[in-house]
């Protein structure tokens, strides 16, 4: 079952953001 492109755009912000997140706290700690 193909995954629409909505909800694919919406797992590619969601990874994007969860990655931007990521390297603000490592940044901030480091």
């Amino acid at each position: 079952m193909p995954i629409p492109a909505g909800h694919r755009w919406l797992w590619v912000k969601t990874l994007l953001y969860s990655l931007a997140l990521g390297a603000t706290t490592y940044c901030i700690f480091l």
